[in-house]
């Protein structure tokens, strides 16, 4: 917002919600928030070097690393067959412990 420092709380008026809150940031994540996300590829990489950071996509979370804070990825690749099942290959390096959740951009299990 054109004329305010980095951390602000009055936009406008005093405690109208300033930097993350204020209406023009509320119409900007209403808007945002309703947008669909873009359709889930079919192979991705999952990379990380903190799991409790970012560490998931496409229904895949790493959860745990065999050597911690040294990068972790998961190539994925989802292959579709007949009657809408579907299958996820997974190559992992430095994984320890990975865990798989109903991502809304696959048909359900």
């Amino acid at each position: 917002v054109q004329g305010k420092e980095h951390w602000w709380w009055d936009t406008m008026q005093p405690n109208d919600g300033g930097v993350v809150n204020d209406p023009d940031l509320r119409k900007f994540y209403t808007k945002h928030l309703k947008t669909k996300s873009l359709p889930l590829p079919a192979s991705f990489t999952l990379a990380t070097i903190n799991p409790a950071a970012n560490s998931q996509r496409g229904g895949i979370r790493i959860l745990q690393q065999r050597v911690p804070y040294r990068m972790s990825t998961i190539d994925a690749s989802i292959v579709f067959a007949d009657d809408n099942q579907w299958e996820i290959h997974m190559k992992t390096a430095n994984v320890q412990q990975l865990q798989l959740y109903q991502h809304p951009g696959l048909p359900p299990t």
